[in-house]
C-alpha cells in the first residue's frame, strides 16, 4: 500500500484488508526497495512512521462502534441530553461512555477526546453515520 497518510485507521484498514506493505508517499527508493524484497519473501513492512502509529496504538484501547458515535455526536456540538434522545439510550449511559471513552483516549475533556480522536483518525469512518441522527 502507498498512502500520503500514516494515521492509524489508515494504517489498520490497510493491514486488515490484506496489505503486507505500507508505504508513505514520500519514501525514499532504498525504503520502497526493502518494502518490495520484504513483500516478495512473504513478510510485512511498515515505514518508520506507520510502525511508529501501529505500535502507540497497542497501548490504547480502541473506543466502540457506541463510543465512537457518541464522539461524533460531541464532535457536532450535542450535549449529553440530545446524544441521548439521538441513540434512544439514558442520560446516564451516556455519561458511562464518556467516561470510558476519556478512559480509552486518555482525555480529560469533551474536546480533548474529539480531539485525540480526530488525530487518530477515528471519526473519519463514522462521519458518515452521525449524519442520520441530524435533528
Amino acid at each position: 500500500m502507498l498512502s500520503a497518510s500514516d494515521r492509524e485507521i489508515h494504517v489498520r484498514q490497510a493491514l486488515e484488508a490484506g496489505a503486507y506493505g505500507y508505504l508513505l508517499l514520500e519514501s525514499t527508493i532504498e525504503t520502497l526497495t526493502q518494502c518490495i524484497l520484504s513483500v516478495a519473501r512473504g513478510q510485512r513492512f511498515l515505514c518508520d512512521s506507520a510502525s511508529r502509529r501501529i505500535v502507540d496504538s497497542l497501548t490504547h484501547k480502541q473506543p466502540t462502534e457506541r463510543e465512537l458515535e457518541i464522539l461524533q455526536l460531541i464532535a457536532r456540538g450535542d450535549c449529553n441530553k440530545r446524544i441521548a434522545q439521538k441513540l434512544n439510550i439514558t442520560l446516564g449511559t451516556v455519561k458511562s461512555h464518556i467516561r470510558s471513552i476519556h478512559q480509552k483516549l486518555m482525555a480529560t475533556s469533551r474536546t480533548q477526546a474529539v480531539n485525540v480522536a480526530r488525530t487518530r483518525g477515528l471519526l473519519e469512518g463514522v462521519a458518515n453515520d452521525a449524519r442520520r441522527y441530524a435533528a
